[in-house]
């Protein structure tokens, strides 16, 4: 079952000088086996939706449910901490999680709180290594002794070594030169098709909506703006220009292009996607 969001407020510093509604009312689903982008401008409610769904929040109004449970109910305490396990959390800056002597360890941390066996521990650590590229070599440093995007990487390992159904990742390639980029978010999309997952990407990036996500939901000054699959998010690209958001170039190109009256008359949103567009046209077959 998906996450749902319902009618659901959240209100940062409430009764003081500096309050400031982050979410108002917005209702939305995060469905099951598909990787789900959250875009909008900073300050749109993308972390704090992320870090509702953990519970690390609690909404100021409506309910969050996860598996048909929601997740503050106060009658269900034991459904909270279950949470925690159930939606994995990375933060905008995962390395901040990092804190034990090895990156092994840091990895195995969450598999020993859930009470996994040492062995399932060890077969847990293997495997989140491996879909995040880290080496064997570079489990028994200090994960302090890594770089940047290796600490990236063991942070995720170290979230997705438990298992979780949910996994939400705030601005995961954030800082990353565009190799590095391009390959983590590759391994996530890897990891969210072999294990059948719900992975939800927050990233102020459309080239990454568009490369990576299955669904997207696009917030505006704490609301809703729109929710659907690439073809529906990206057929108006100046509508979502005039919320300050970059759509992926490629989509302005086709778009510019059309201007002038090219004539595909599809949603472009990726390089290769233009090029079997372009190609039809010059064969002469519709665009559809």
């Amino acid at each position: 079952m998906p996450i749902i969001f319902d009618n659901v407020s959240y209100v940062y510093g409430e009764h003081t000088p500096f309050e400031n509604k982050a979410l108002d009312g917005v209702s939305f689903t995060i469905e099951d086996d598909m990787i789900t982008g959250l875009i909008g401008q900073t300050g749109s409610g993308k972390s704090t939706i992320a870090q509702l769904c953990n519970g690390l929040y609690k909404p100021w109004a409506g309910t969050v449910t996860v598996d048909g449970e929601d997740i503050n109910d106060k009658n269900n305490k034991k459904n909270k901490s279950k949470n925690f396990f159930r939606v994995g959390l990375v933060f905008q800056y995962p390395e901040y999680q990092l804190f034990e002597e090895t990156v092994r360890k840091d990895i195995a941390y969450g598999p020993k709180n859930m009470g996994c066996s040492e062995e399932e521990i060890a077969i847990r650590v293997a495997e989140a290594a491996r879909f995040v590229g880290i080496s064997d070599e570079n489990l028994d440093k200090s994960p302090f002794d890594l770089s940047g995007g290796q600490k990236r990487r063991a942070a995720i390992a170290g979230v997705i070594a438990m298992e979780p159904k949910y996994l939400i990742l705030d601005e995961p390639a954030a800082g990353l030169d565009p190799n590095g980029r391009d390959d983590i978010l590759t391994k996530l999309k890897q990891y969210q098709r072999e294990k059948h997952t719900s992975v939800v990407i927050i990233s102020h990036s459309m080239e990454d909506m568009a490369n990576y996500c299955d669904r997207i939901i696009v917030l505006k000054k704490g609301g809703v703006y729109k929710c659907g699959d690439k073809n529906e998010i990206f057929s108006d690209p100046m509508a979502l220009s005039s919320l300050g958001l970059s759509v992926p170039q490629i989509t302005k190109l086709i778009y510019n292009a059309n201007q002038y009256g090219v004539g595909i008359n599809e949603p472009i949103y990726t390089v290769d996607a233009a090029y079997d567009a372009v190609m039809r046209l010059i064969s002469g077959e519709e665009s559809t």
